[in-house]
């Protein structure tokens, strides 16, 4: 046993670190082994001066100590070429990186703003308020990217989360679509090609898909990605979630729907508000006759549930709109839906606007 031994360990001790090039550095390994050679050259020398031999200590190990000194040297030189070479490297991304934020955000394309170094402020989403710039590429998982891309159908922004299984992917999108609006103002898709577990929201879409080919460091991605399919005429205009939105929907029992700056367009549904501090106020464009009667019941039945709108056939409803509108108020706020061209408009005021002391906003 000791044979085999004594055998085979110095085979484990040569061939071993060769294992080390997989965990670290390669000079660090060739270090390693300078040293292992001239440790090698001191043990043979002392096992062999009791037997009559002429060989010095400095002979036995010169060679050995000649590489350690040559290879110490190289090793030296690569580490500090290398180490130039990274943090010219990074200094050079973070800069690109930097001036491509900044050049987007002067572009005000909307929903993010510049931060400092790869990261951007999300402004449009509850539930995630900053991602690091997906060019970064250090994806792995609990850390959320950025991306944005500039597509035939509208500018894409984008926002990823690595995750490590379906489980995790679909709990948080429930997570998401309950901090904004819940799943009441989502409307399920079917799946499409490798994209699970879609929702379809006001201002986004969230799904889960395989990253296997990514390259990634997870299993599963998260993607939410928000479109902007209108132009803004305005570019002034502020864009992601409005700052008062959890102020204004508490004040209107049955407004559950997210209300986003004037920025972000009234698109199908999406709540939008008209900042201005005499006479705010929250409209929105429907495609649909029942998807702006919907939500003009949602709120009128926790304060008039005898309203016209209650009684009143679909049809009947829609030649009263089409004619002057129908309309709800209270002493706190006002709703109207009328047609205008193609669309039907919803609107949501407030006596002096909702900029005044009744709501103690800004």
């Amino acid at each position: 046993m000791n044979n085999k031994l004594k055998k085979i360990l110095p085979n484990l001790i040569l061939i071993g670190p060769i294992t080390l090039f997989f965990f670290i550095k390669w000079y660090w390994v060739l270090l390693l082994y300078n040293i292992l050679f001239s440790l090698f050259g001191y043990i043979t020398w002392a096992a062999m001066k009791n037997k009559q031999t002429n060989i010095g200590v400095v002979q036995a190990i010169v060679f050995p100590l000649l590489f350690n000194v040559v290879g110490l040297l190289y090793i030296v030189f690569v580490m500090a070429a290398a180490d130039e070479k990274e943090e010219k490297e990074k200094l050079i991304n973070q800069y690109e990186n930097i001036e491509k934020l900044k050049t987007i955000a002067k572009m005000n394309l909307g929903g993010f703003e510049y931060i400092n170094k790869n990261e951007v402020e999300i402004n449009w989403l509850y539930g995630i308020d900053k991602a690091f710039d997906f060019n970064e590429k250090r994806f792995e998982k609990n850390l959320i990217f950025y991306k944005y891309e500039e597509k035939e159908g509208g500018n894409c922004h984008v926002v990823f989360k690595g995750v490590e299984s379906e489980l995790e992917a679909k709990k948080f999108i429930d997570l998401i679509i309950s901090q904004n609006g819940g799943m009441a103002n989502f409307k399920k898709l079917n799946d499409v090609n490798h994209y699970k577990y879609i929702y379809r929201g006001d201002l986004f879409e969230i799904s889960y898909f395989n990253t296997t080919g990514t390259g990634w460091d997870v299993d599963y991605a998260v993607e939410i990605e928000k479109v902007e399919k209108f132009t803004i005429v305005d570019k002034s205009l502020k864009d992601g979630i409005n700052e008062n939105d959890i102020k204004i929907r508490k004040m209107i029992n049955g407004l559950d729907k997210i209300l986003y700056n004037e920025g972000e367009g009234p698109s199908n549904g999406r709540l939008c508000v008209r900042q201005d501090t005499d006479s705010s106020f929250v409209f929105a464009y429907f495609d649909e006759l029942n998807e702006s009667l919907d939500l003009f019941k949602k709120i009128v039945i926790n304060y008039e549930r005898d309203h016209q709108v209650f009684q009143k056939s679909s049809k009947i409803l829609d030649e009263l709109i089409n004619s002057g509108g129908i309309i709800f108020k209270n002493d706190l706020f006002r709703l109207q839906l009328i047609r205008e061209n193609v669309k039907y408009k919803f609107y949501i005021t407030a006596p002096k606007g909702f900029y005044n002391k009744l709501l103690d906003l800004d």
